[in-house]
């Protein structure tokens, strides 16, 4: 924690993962994307998936239970695999945090946490998912939602109109 009592980024990304490691040895395998929105849709683009967005807080506690007791499930583990993973935290000090929680309002209409949300490569919103949830079934249904809603999107625009 620094002197303004914010933890530092890379100091949570080893808490976080330690946190994941001692939940299962499967789940610190999955690469997540930390403050980088860019670097994120660029690799969506590189491996053709979508992007997962977990819009969180160093202070959400809702967050951190989701992390721990949703995110290491192994349903939903196989399902975040098929995602570029990124997690963007929205309640840190500096102009970073600040354009993130913009972002999170403009697109989603929220700066409620947690959020997790699906965009394509180009960041397109596909699907939304607003706060805590305990059932397992439903974050999975969230998270094929997406996957299904992007192949569709997919597609629709690959069919040539009548005039090509």
């Amino acid at each position: 924690m620094d002197l303004s009592g914010h933890w530092d980024a890379g100091l949570l990304n080893c808490l976080c993962l330690a946190v994941l490691c001692a939940g299962s040895g499967a789940a610190a395998r999955i690469a997540v994307v930390t403050n980088d929105y860019e670097s994120a849709l660029q690799q969506a683009k590189l491996h053709n998936k979508p992007v997962f967005i977990d819009f969180t807080g160093y202070t959400c506690t809702n967050c951190r239970w989701m992390e721990a007791n949703m995110f290491t499930k192994p349903p939903v583990r196989e399902e975040l695999a098929k995602y570029v993973r990124l997690r963007l935290y929205t309640d840190g000090a500096g102009a970073v945090y600040e354009q993130q929680q913009q972002m999170q309002q403009e697109k989603f209409g929220t700066v409620a946490l947690p959020l997790y949300a699906v965009v394509n490569a180009d960041g397109n919103a596909v699907t939304t998912l607003p706060g805590l949830t305990r059932d397992e079934a439903q974050f999975v249904s969230f998270l094929k939602k997406g996957q299904a809603k992007l192949v569709l999107l997919t597609d629709i625009r690959s069919v040539k109109s009548p005039t090509d």
